[in-house]
């Protein structure tokens, strides 16, 4: 039995449809471009990741200063690398899950990425020690210049206290005929020393000549005299190179020299001359304390018996002075 024309074609155009669809199925599935590996689910590739991770991290420069914008930069890439190490670690999960990598080539890759965080961990450490070490010389810098202040501070009221006691001491003297006030030494910029002290010199043997108010030796014992001067700090002082005068005299003889081996001399105190034992000079430094010491040898080559009083000049003034006492045998 012979099909219905009409049937027939509708049949025809069925089968024509069904197989342009079938074909465009498989024209699109064959010429479909097959998906690329994604290139971190590589062993190699993620190597190369976390190799360039690793580099970055080494290459981060050490931050030397506080500058607040510095700080936010080193936070920001702190923040960025421990971004890129989450990353890193789920890509290795992923690699795990899939099937992709062996499992010693998974702990390998876990091992070097642990490595890495430990290493930006330590760099991040590194950086914010430095901070703090800056931080703490800046911090010891003005503690410093605020004590200077405040002890300068002290000086110059107690300086301003004194000029006006003797502003108001001149102002009663006034229009009654007294002598004008002269300042004291002490009211004015001048070196001042303190704690002087003796010792007795026989060849490399040094002891110290004591005693609970006039240090005694006896004569036998003292051979070559030392004598020392602690310099207090004044920071209204200029720092210079200062010439100090060591007079000693002696209770009966009056002052002893030694001119022969050219240690004694003279120089001026109050517009008169007067003899020296020995001199030397100290380097002064503004507002710091030091020590000088001088030795004498007595041009008979020994010490008379008696008392003996060393004092200490510089600027025409006496700064400090002391006695001792030589014990005949």
């Amino acid at each position: 039995m012979k099909m219905p024309r009409l049937n027939r074609n509708v049949l025809i155009v069925a089968m024509l449809i069904v197989a342009s669809l079938v074909g465009f199925l498989l024209i699109n599935y064959f010429s479909k471009p097959a998906t690329p590996v994604d290139e971190a689910l590589t062993v190699d590739n993620l190597t190369q990741e976390i190799r360039d991770l690793e580099s970055t991290i080494t290459e981060i420069d050490l931050i030397n200063t506080v500058q607040e914008g510095e700080i936010r930069d080193l936070k920001s890439l702190m923040d960025e690398k421990y971004e890129q190490i989450n990353a890193l670690e789920q890509k290795i999960e992923q690699l795990e899950r899939e099937g992709l990598a062996d499992e010693s080539t998974i702990r390998e890759l876990r091992e070097k990425l642990s490595n890495a965080r430990v290493e930006l961990l330590d760099r991040y450490k590194l950086e914010i020690n430095q901070l703090v070490v800056d931080n703490s010389r800046l911090t010891q810098t003005l503690d410093s210049v605020h004590l200077s202040m405040s002890s300068q501070d002290s000086m110059i009221r107690e300086y301003a206290y004194e000029v006006e006691k003797y502003k108001a001491a001149l102002s009663d003297c006034g229009g009654r005929g007294q002598a004008a006030v002269v300042l004291p030494p002490e009211t004015l910029p001048r070196i001042k020393a303190e704690n002087v002290a003796f010792y007795s010199r026989q060849g490399n043997n040094q002891a110290p000549i004591s005693g609970s108010r006039t240090p005694k030796i006896a004569r036998s014992e003292l051979q070559e005299l030392q004598a020392c001067i602690d310099f207090q700090g004044n920071s209204l002082v200029t720092s210079k190179r200062y010439v100090v005068y060591m007079v000693i005299d002696h209770s009966k003889t009056g002052t002893i020299s030694n001119i022969e081996q050219n240690l004694s001399g003279v120089f001026p105190v109050g517009g008169q001359s007067k003899t020296y034992s020995r001199k030397a000079e100290i380097e002064y430094q503004q507002g710091k304390t030091s020590n000088l010491c001088m030795d004498y040898l007595p041009a008979k080559g020994s010490f008379a018996a008696g008392l003996y009083t060393v004092s200490f000049y510089c600027n025409g003034e006496v700064i400090g002075e002391k006695s001792f006492f030589v014990e005949a045998n």
